[in-house]
């Protein structure tokens, strides 16, 4: 990272970003730079958490506006470099041998001022893929010669050493000694999950899309979602139960299930009977478990443990504190129904598959269930399952040992009158500022095209509202909510460009997506049908903590997106760290939006 420079807010910026607040850095860099202009650390930073934040088009044009080609600084220069990978990370399909050289030029430039071995096997590697074979191998060999000749800093060696070292004998053609060489960077740091995905992703890239098999020992063990039956312990009965010795054997094939099939981490919920089975064998094989709740841990105790027996009640809370994360998707205490039990499983699931997504890791899910049970419920074991394959995933079923039983009677409220929606609000940042003279410009040159980019869109919206800058739009899932924010980004973007002499007065559209269950009652004022209900306001927050040029979504709807399947395979969302909003004292976990082009 740049030196401080004359800011007296940069470290503070730097923690940010560090953090992982990576918008927050953004709007104070910009502010600050209102005070020192010639900053190049803010402006650096600023081009920077924009990339990181997923806003690729919006960094290139800050990136131009600031001169920062100009600058010969060895971080200036790999700033350049990541964002020309950033369009070849866009792109779906392989990218032009041009691209590619691009990349490499920036990378070698950077390398050859730093001898790195980070910016210089970035540089072989993209040389490797624009066509150049040769100048990849004389790179490669450079690097390994430096490697060979390097002093006491490195008579340790850490992960990033054997894996560069083995990205070069890769290039070179000598896939033995490269498989030797990650094998000793599993040696040093097994567990260093980012990392292994970090080297997967690169040597995906030197496959062409196929993981080479020097590499493949790298790949991480499936992520899990997991889901079964609530049932009794003790003497048999109508609704489901099993005695202390079944309970034990169905412990037992678990633990086997999961010995043929090991995971890196599981997600689901914590219900007395399976779940709890399940959340005790992936904690004995010490894989970290991520708890997805409807409603509080009190609630969700009171309503799914307690009912089935105080043993369970016990187990639930040896489990809680050894969680590895708790996600409360509806933090109102209270009662809850299927609805909100569903919206739990389908986070879990969607998680589930992001973060596989993220450390470059296949899915897989395990249930206890019975395959014969007629479970006509809106929430369920078999609605589980049924989602997961419609979503293109695989089920391990441990079958039910007595396929007769009736589903346990609990005490859990009928689904109210709410439904699932995707929420999407957009505004103009820099709006608030306009002189009053121009915003009959603005309504004509900005407005009006997203207004009829709304009326042409493939899905039209359920709801749609607009006051001042913002606008309310609401959807029935999570792809037509993304593939509106998208026309609406593209809409607002031809319409800056088109503007008379290209005065836009600085604005920058924002637009925050969320999903969750709510309230559809009519207007008591207008008598217009509108929503109503905690996940509107959380669907409002979003929008503020954007930064300008993307889509911000919540995790929900990352997770929701997650599942959708079938049109989907396009779009990305990519994790962009938690963060705090201003209106009130609630962190969301934030995601970025994008879609692969080409």
């Amino acid at each position: 990272m740049l030196n401080a420079g004359v800011s007296e807010s940069y470290n503070d910026i730097l923690e940010h970003f560090r953090a992982g607040y990576y918008f927050m850095a953004f709007d104070e860099a910009m502010a600050a730079l209102k005070d020192n202009p010639n900053d190049v650390s803010l402006k650096h930073i600023s081009v920077l958490s924009l990339l990181r934040g997923g806003a690729l088009k919006a960094a290139e044009t800050l990136f131009k506006n600031f001169e920062l080609a100009k600058e010969m600084h060895e971080d200036i220069l790999a700033l350049s470099g990541r964002i020309i990978k950033g369009r070849i990370e866009e792109k779906n399909g392989p990218s032009s041998p041009s691209l590619y050289a691009d990349a490499a030029t920036l990378y070698e430039q950077t390398y050859e001022q730093t001898r790195g071995g980070y910016s210089g096997v970035n540089a072989a590697s993209l040389w490797y893929m624009a066509g150049d074979k040769k100048r990849a191998r004389h790179l490669a060999q450079t690097i390994l010669r430096s490697y060979e000749n390097s002093g006491p800093e490195l008579e340790v060696p850490n992960y990033y050493f054997h894996a560069t070292r083995a990205e070069c004998l890769f290039l070179l053609e000598n896939e033995g000694a490269a498989a030797s060489a990650l094998k000793k960077a599993l040696e040093v740091d097994p567990d260093n999950h980012a990392a292994r995905a970090t080297t997967i992703k690169q040597f995906k890239m030197l496959g062409y899309g196929e993981l080479p098999t020097c590499a493949r020992p790298l790949q991480i063990p499936p992520c899990v979602h997991y889901t079964g039956h609530l049932f009794y312990i003790g003497e048999p009965r109508p609704e489901r139960s099993l005695t202390a010795v079944e309970t034990k054997t169905l412990s037992d094939e678990i633990k086997q299930m999961m010995e043929r099939s090991p995971s890196s981490l599981a997600f689901g919920a914590l219900a007395a009977g399976a779940d709890i089975l399940f959340a005790e064998g992936f904690l004995d094989r010490g894989v970290d478990l991520h708890l997805v709740l409807p409603v509080p841990i009190v609630d969700f105790k009171r309503l799914s443990v307690t009912p089935m027996g105080s043993e369970w009640a016990e187990r639930f809370e040896a489990i809680i504190p050894q969680a590895k994360s708790i996600r409360i998707i509806l933090d109102d205490p209270g009662d809850f129904d299927a609805l909100d039990l569903r919206m739990g499983s389908l986070i879990a699931m969607g998680l589930t598959r992001l973060t596989a997504e993220r450390l470059s890791a296949g899915v897989q899910q395990f249930s206890v269930m019975d395959k014969q049970g007629q479970e006509a419920h809106p929430a369920g074991t078999q609605l589980d399952t049924r989602l997961w394959h419609d979503s293109g995933g695989e089920t391990q079923n441990i079958d039910w040992p007595h396929p007769r039983q009736d589903k346990p009677t609990v005490p859990l409220p009928q689904s109210d009158r709410r439904a699932f929606r995707a929420m999407l609000f957009t505004d103009l940042k820099g709006y608030g500022g306009l002189p009053d003279r121009s915003l009959p410009d603005i309504v004509s040159q900005i407005f009006e095209p997203m207004a009829q980019k709304c009326r042409t869109l493939n899905v039209q919206p359920l709801h749609i509202k607009s006051w001042g800058d913002g606008l309310f739009l609401v959807f029935e899932t999570p792809l037509a909510a993304a593939e509106a924010a998208f026309e609406i980004m593209d809409s607002f973007n031809e319409s800056v460009a088109a503007a008379a002499g290209g005065k836009t007065h600085n604005l920058s559209l924002r637009i925050g997506i969320h999903f969750g269950p709510v309230w559809e009652r009519p207007d008591p004022f207008t008598q217009t049908p509108n929503l109503y209900g905690r996940h509107v306001t959380t669907a409002a927050r979003l929008e503020a903590l954007a930064v300008p040029g993307s889509i911000c979504v919540s995790e929900n709807f990352a997770a929701m997106l997650a599942m959708q399947g079938q049109g989907a395979e396009n779009l990305i969302c990519d994790y962009a760290g938690r963060m705090k909003s201003e209106k009130e004292e609630t962190v969301f976990s934030l995601y970025s939006l994008r879609q692969k082009i080409g």
